[in-house]
């Protein structure tokens, strides 16, 4: 491993024990030429959904690989709820979210899985109702099936949108980016310079109205 390699590994596991919120006692750290691969096992899905926003923090990172495996510490099994109960809670977590529609949204639980399913009109309602499932003990992945169905919207005024948001910002440079928009399904690829505009990049995409899916094709360049 590179010398460059070996700091960046530090300071994200120097990170990682920071945080409160995770144990990282079975969490296995490679980093390739700045891309960071995280391998073994945590005690929930929403610590694995913070290891990789830790590891967006450190400088150096181009690409994060996720491939941790939730699993839970012998001393709190007994308080994981079973398959029909997290359901139920799950369901209920999202009935009670303002911003979605949970008529329209279909859980099922197997063994810690949870599928989401149904439909929702905009791609960051269907982002919050994983949100709110990642959070909940007992969770052992998530497949989100949801599908967006936005009000008519077409394809030209969203990529008019998403241009205008870009060019409010202060760290996306539209020349530097390429868009694509087809039936709703927009494609992104280009140079960023940092993890605070990718984010910027991706959240412009998530919120914009009409937008159903999202190809990530990004670079982050300056690392």
């Amino acid at each position: 491993m590179k010398d460059i390699d070996k700091k960046i590994q530090e300071k994200v596991r120097k990170q990682l024990q920071w945080d409160d919120r995770i144990n990282d006692i079975d969490v296995d750290i490679e980093v390739d030429n700045g891309e960071v691969t995280f391998e073994g096992f945590i005690p929930s899905y929403y610590a694995k959904v913070l290891v990789a926003e830790n590891a967006k923090k450190i400088s150096g990172i181009k690409s994060i690989n996720n491939n941790l495996k939730v699993r839970y510490l012998p001393v709190i099994k007994t308080d994981v709820p079973l398959d029909d109960e997290l359901k139920k809670n799950i369901k209920i977590a999202l009935e009670l979210n303002v911003s979605i529609d949970a008529s329209k949204i279909s859980v099922s639980v197997n063994n810690g899985i949870v599928t989401l399913g149904g439909t929702v009109d905009a791609f960051w309602k269907k982002k919050i109702a994983g949100s709110v499932t990642s959070e909940f003990n007992g969770v052992i992945d998530i497949i989100n099936k949801i599908a967006v169905v936005p009000t008519d919207h077409k394809d030209e005024k969203i990529s008019e949108e998403i241009i205008a948001t870009f060019e409010r910002y202060r760290n996306v440079d539209v020349d530097d980016l390429d868009l694509e928009v087809e039936k709703g399904e927009v494609s992104i690829s280009g140079n960023v310079d940092d993890w605070d505009a990718y984010d910027a990049v991706m959240d412009t995409l998530r919120y914009t109205r009409g937008v159903k899916t999202i190809n990530d094709n990004l670079v982050i360049e300056n690392m």
